[in-house]
């Protein structure tokens, strides 16, 4: 049996398949397998928007504005696997839900230097080799892999007090490896480059400047001009606009 399917044997039930809020995390990311299904349904409904000329709707922004989210969750839940070896997110989701300790401080910091890394110039070397220097060895993923088991196996006994210092130990190990700076690995992504969806980059959206459609309010600036396109709006007004005021407007 490996390693993988021990742990899942020991986990225990907890809400999932949800919008899940914690009481003391608040939103936490959504779980990778919903998170996959979603960003299907968006692209197709993207899709459909583009071929029938209504991307520049409120409803096809909040759509791309969603997409990007969950492109961005998807990311995070994949690299931080990739660095730690186990799934970060869902070890604060469940030793808060099992076990009454505040962890609150090491994850908030943890996803705002994801997000502070990501919203830097992204870092060309590391794009291209892939793999930063500061990393969470072998050795420490072994480590933080078994205490996890460890800490489902008391949580699924309910011997709550050796559960929590066992998440005890892993949130500092958590807390060391962010200090040194094992999180740089994201400096490889750009927070509001598009260009890896497929969808996108297909339908030549992947152009548009999504740091403002992130961002925007009422009277930001939405969209660049995207060339050959058929309508080139430049502000939330004239996404409700209609062809004919667009056409007066260009003149």
């Amino acid at each position: 049996m490996d390693e993988q399917q021990r742990l899942r044997e020991t986990e225990l039930t907890f809400p999932s398949k949800r919008k899940m809020i914690n009481p003391v995390l608040g939103e936490l990311l959504q779980p990778l397998e919903y998170l996959i299904d979603r960003k299907k349904e968006l692209n197709e409904q993207i899709i459909k928007a583009y071929k029938a000329n209504n991307i520049y709707t409120e409803k096809s922004q909040a759509d791309l504005r969603e997409l990007h989210n969950v492109r961005h969750q998807i990311i995070i839940t994949n690299e931080l696997k990739s660095i730690f070896g186990i799934d970060i997110i869902e070890f604060y989701e469940k030793a808060h839900w099992s076990i009454d300790k505040n962890y609150k401080a090491n994850y908030i910091n943890l996803m705002e230097t994801i997000e502070n890394v990501m919203k830097k110039e992204a870092n060309t070397e590391l794009r291209n080799t892939k793999k930063s220097t500061k990393t969470f060895t072998n050795k420490e993923k072994k480590e933080i892999r078994t205490l996890y088991e460890e800490m489902l196996k008391h949580v699924k006994l309910g011997n709550e007090y050796k559960a929590e210092k066992v998440a005890d130990n892993m949130n500092q190990l958590l807390k060391k490896a962010i200090e040194r700076g094992v999180l740089d690995q994201f400096g490889k992504y750009d927070y509001y480059y598009m260009d890896m969806s497929k969808t996108l980059t297909k339908l030549g959206l992947n152009k548009w400047n999504f740091k403002n459609l992130v961002t925007a309010s009422n009277n930001n600036i939405i969209y660049e001009d995207i060339g050959d396109h058929k309508k080139t709006p430049r502000t939330q007004q004239l996404l409700n606009a209609t062809d004919k005021e667009l056409r007066k407007r260009k003149k």
